[in-house]
């Protein structure tokens, strides 16, 4: 990882699909996700899309379009658990595709993972509380509530 950054830029979705990381899924496995792309077509984030796609699970989504069931559990379901901290059979579509677009789609190297080097307490939030320290504004409350 990352899986994109340094990969060749192409239109969103073909990039993922060129540049996968699911190299154990077979070819016919990956080709089972290509009719998701009528979802994401259709899913404009209008309130009428959302609710068409709420009134079915993402897992349902899925199998209604033929993805098969090793892709469904080997790449969608990791994802689906990570984004939305449920199963597919538990997530609306609609809350799915959303997600997905925003994470996966929205652009080419979305999905890359950066890793802190380093404590995320002494590298990002301790220079942070310092910054806000230096302006004079901010009262620290250690072991209360924000409000």
């Amino acid at each position: 990882w990352p899986v994109y950054r340094d990969q060749q830029r192409l239109p969103t979705g073909l990039g993922q699909a060129v540049h996968t990381k699911f190299l154990n899924l077979s070819p016919l496995d990956r080709a089972s996700a290509a009719p998701l792309t009528l979802a994401f077509s259709e899913f404009d984030d209008s309130p009428e899309a959302w609710e068409r796609y709420d009134r079915i699970s993402f897992r349902d989504l899925c199998q209604r379009l033929g993805v098969s069931r090793r892709m469904y559990d080997e790449a969608f379901e990791p994802m689906i658990l990570t984004g939305l901290f449920a199963p597919g059979e538990q997530c609306s579509a609609a809350a799915a595709l959303g997600m997905a677009y925003f994470f996966v789609l929205k652009q080419q190297n979305a999905f890359d993972v950066r890793w802190c080097r380093g404590n995320v307490g002494e590298k990002i939030f301790q220079p942070w509380v310092e910054q806000l320290r230096e302006r004079g504004n901010v009262d620290f409350v250690p072991g209360c509530r924000a409000v």
